[in-house]
């Protein structure tokens, strides 16, 4: 005879099963766009924007040359600072501003708390093994 409480546990383990292969899915494949970072014609593209950006400004003709310099060196600034976030975001998984594997230990420990004897500590002792690579 099948008890209604195991049922129901087996029922709530297997969608948390599910819901842990996600997770590991998702992991794998932001680990695997991890290598790829933007690819070279982009960046040509970024470049070629800026040069013309930048060179669009010289068509204001402003009549006070210190404000036309001045225009054209505050958006040259500006365009630095986004090409600067561009590559220190470009590997969000590497340097100083990656994301870090706590999250996961983090995760592992609840998990483990809410199913102590479940299959499921297996696949999230996987995960941390991996996450800390």
């Amino acid at each position: 005879m099948v008890d209604g409480d195991s049922v129901n546990r087996t029922a709530v383990d297997e969608s948390f099963m599910t819901i842990v292969r996600s997770l590991l899915d998702a992991r794998r494949a932001r680990l695997n766009q991890n290598g790829q970072g933007i690819p070279d014609a982009l960046w040509d593209g970024l470049f070629l924007g800026a040069i013309l950006t930048i060179g669009f400004t010289y068509l204001f003709g402003v009549e006070n040359f210190r404000i036309q310099l001045m225009m054209t060196g505050l958006l040259a600034a500006l365009i630095g600072v986004m090409f600067s976030m561009i590559v220190a975001l470009n590997y969000p998984y590497r340097g100083a501003g990656k994301v870090s594997p706590e999250i996961w230990q983090v995760m592992i420990e609840r998990v483990e708390s809410i199913y102590p004897l479940s299959s499921a500590t297996s696949i999230v002792g996987n995960l941390a093994q991996t996450s800390s690579m």
